[in-house]
């Protein structure tokens, strides 16, 4: 979270025996007699696959109450999952519960097909935006990587709230298809302005043996 007092990591990956799960754990200063120590909040998140890529990729928002995990590789599609912490669950001992429905396949341009969903997500300070990239090829094989935005309107699903989709695919880059463009796996994924309004995304472009940024 934004003071660094919770922390999220993923557990399971490269095990085609163990589920992937995603352990959220919080600063307590008075463990350790005074000394301070990192206590696991909640259970274990988890959708009870593995190999789908669950937690390689995810987000917190600001207080670290909801968090926004990517599952890239869930049905050669990928997923995207939100959870948010509710200190009433578990009997008053607070638990993470998702918030809305699975986003899979976004809806926007003509396209063959569309992978990689939640290869890269962000959410804004307060949880209300997410964004994600992936890639989506034409029917001629060419390739490119787009972002969606998802905004939360609570009052979707009679009242109980639901992500949908804010406006269409977004290119990122001038061509819509161009095989020479890649994402990088190990650059950085995008950004959001606290109020959702901004998006920066960078990007990896393979140039004939050159790199750029």
């Amino acid at each position: 979270n934004k003071e660094g007092t919770i922390i999220a990591y993923n557990t399971g990956y490269g095990s085609s025996n163990s589920e992937e799960k995603v352990i959220v754990q919080e600063w307590n200063p008075s463990s350790n007699c005074g000394q301070g120590g990192w206590e696991q909040k909640g259970g274990n998140i988890g959708t009870g696959s593995s190999n789908d890529k669950f937690g390689n990729f995810m987000d917190m928002n600001d207080d670290g109450t909801i968090i926004v995990i990517g599952a890239y590789d869930t049905d050669d599609k990928g997923r995207i999952y939100v959870y948010e912490w509710n200190p009433s669950s578990n009997c008053g001992q607070g638990g993470w519960e998702q918030r809305g429905s699975t986003i899979t396949n976004p809806s926007g341009d003509d396209f063959a097909e569309i992978q990689k969903v939640g290869g890269r997500v962000c959410i804004n300070s307060d949880g209300t935006f997410i964004v994600s990239m992936f890639e989506v090829t034409n029917t001629m094989g060419g390739a490119t990587h787009v972002f969606c935005v998802w905004e939360w309107n609570p009052s979707s699903n009679c009242g109980q709230g639901g992500w949908e989709q804010k406006g269409d695919f977004n290119y990122s880059n001038d061509r819509k298809y161009n095989d020479q463009i890649s994402f990088h796996e190990h650059s950085d994924g995008p950004k959001i302005s606290d109020d959702g309004m901004y998006i920066f995304i960078p990007e990896y472009r393979h140039d004939t043996g050159n790199n750029k940024n």
